[in-house]
């Protein structure tokens, strides 16, 4: 199965890759590399749900009751699109076992 990456910069000039593949019902699981405010290289997993209105596309995600997690941080000395891409498919390969834990999130919480 091959994820599409998309990259691009975003308004204040830094690249962001970002990939989105179907979790649980309308649940959907977001992969986000970018920069973060300590120049770090970030890359998040998180759970959103999409819908589709009047042709438009609405992501949403709840902070506190969604699933949201950091998956790999690493320090490097220039934030390129190379460094952001590679980092975003290493993400990527470790899809299942990230997939694997947001779906054990979800089932401790219908838990509880």
């Amino acid at each position: 199965m091959s994820i599409e990456i998309r990259t691009k910069k975003d308004y204040w000039g830094a690249w962001v890759a970002k990939s989105r593949v179907p979790l649980e019902g309308e649940r959907y699981l977001e992969i986000n590399t970018s920069k973060d405010s300590r120049g770090q290289v970030v890359t998040r997993a998180s759970a959103v749900k999409v819908e589709k209105e009047q042709g438009y596309e609405i992501v949403k995600f709840a902070p506190f009751s969604d699933y949201n997690k950091a998956v790999y941080v690493s320090d490097v000395k220039r934030v390129t699109e190379k460094v952001v891409r590679e980092q975003q498919a290493k993400a990527l390969a470790d899809l299942p076992y990230i997939i694997e834990n947001a779906k054990q999130f979800y089932a401790i919480k219908e838990v509880a």
